[in-house]
């Protein structure tokens, strides 16, 4: 976002809702596009999307922010593929529930143990974060639930899935602490990685299940080795 841009977001955020909402507009009527994810990732997850698209969920979206503008799981739901989106900004979660009706949406956050968390919502909605963001980024702090993924899982009877997608812009080690009954049963997760480090975390949390499969700039894909 340019200084213009992060001006007319501070100082005129009523702007930004209908221009959001023109885009999941226009995004539903057009044609489909190749691909909806930051860096491709949707493109090489759909040569291996599951045959059956009837499976229920087949994806959890966690931080999903916009319904289609950098999404990994909107190129499967345009297919006909359904799943549960989590997304903590309620201006965004009602986009959510507008334009991808066939979806499950929740309003929440996501992490290692619930409660209640500050999320602090950020003037470029995508950078929104749980963790603290620079002051002249901040559009305003809200309390949102705190879910963890095996309390989705359970009450979703989520019994395989094929793709956990999470960006949560610094959050993620700890929305994978709360999934350690349901990262077995997932084929893929997609996650963001700023650095060496954060990225060895990630693969040490998860050695025990998956493998990196793919590395796709700041985004990593992990499959599950056991089938």
């Amino acid at each position: 976002m340019g200084t213009i841009g992060k001006f007319l977001a501070k100082n005129a955020p009523y702007l930004g809702p209908p221009k959001r909402w023109s885009t999941a507009f226009y995004e539903t009527v057009r044609g489909p596009r190749a691909s909806y994810g930051q860096h491709g990732e949707d493109v090489w997850l759909a040569e291996r999307w599951p045959a059956q698209r009837d499976c229920f969920p087949a994806y959890i979206d966690v931080g999903a922010n916009h319904p289609m503008r950098l999404s990994n799981t909107y190129l499967m739901y345009r297919h006909g593929y359904r799943g549960f989106v989590v997304e903590p900004n309620a201006d965004l979660a009602s986009l959510h529930r507008r334009f991808r009706p066939g979806d499950v949406c929740i309003s929440a956050a996501v992490g290692s143990n619930p409660g209640v968390a500050k999320f602090n919502v950020s003037i470029t909605p995508v950078l929104s974060s749980l963790e603290k963001i620079p002051q002249h980024e901040l559009l305003r702090t809200d309390y949102v639930p705190l879910i963890t993924l095996d309390q989705l899982a359970e009450a979703g009877s989520v019994d395989k899935l094929f793709l956990l997608s999470i960006d949560t812009e610094g959050f993620d080690v700890d929305v994978l602490k709360g999934a350690r009954t349901l990262l077995p049963r997932t084929k893929y997760i997609c996650i963001e990685a700023w650095d060496d480090a954060r990225a060895q975390t990630i693969s040490d949390l998860l050695s025990e299940t998956h493998k990196l499969a793919k590395s796709i700039k700041c985004n990593l894909i992990f499959e599950n080795g056991s089938g």
